[in-house]
């Protein structure tokens, strides 16, 4: 099997993300959040299995990772602005089981095309929207 089709079906299999909406956009203070019903939430292509796939496909493992057949998993938080596009500011470590997985992580979060952008439920408004992803990286094992 293809190292690439594994870490999908890792991906598949394991992955969660969930979002909130930040109601103020205008300030820098901290913003308080909402839980968004699913049709308001913002939204990868035609679905989060293609964001998987496109994670799968552009994932760049650690080199020193590899060699040393280390796994782990980052949690990436990012916004997803009210143009659809991922705020680069935003992105970043959330959480992670090892750092030498954080900067690939990072770089293939920012590097997602545009997605629908979230919508206020009341006025149907393009509002931001935070995320956090896991990134699973997981070597093949040798037969």
């Amino acid at each position: 099997m293809k190292p690439k089709l594994v870490l999908f079906i890792i991906l598949l299999i394991s992955a969660s993300a969930y979002g909130q909406v930040n109601k103020s956009l205008n300030s820098n203070e901290q913003k308080p959040t909402l839980p968004l019903q699913e049709k308001y939430s913002a939204k990868y292509k035609s679905g989060i299995i293609d964001f998987y796939k496109f994670i799968g496909k552009r994932l760049k493992y650690p080199k020193e990772a590899k060699k040393e057949g280390l796994s782990g998993t980052v949690k990436v938080k990012f916004i997803v602005g009210t143009d659809g596009y991922i705020k680069k500011e935003s992105v970043e470590v959330a959480e992670t089981t090892n750092n030498i997985f954080n900067e690939a992580a990072i770089a293939v979060i920012s590097s997602s095309p545009r997605w629908t952008p979230a919508t206020n439920p009341g006025t149907l408004e393009p509002v931001e929207q935070m995320f956090i992803f896991p990134v699973l990286f997981r070597t093949q094992k040798k037969k």
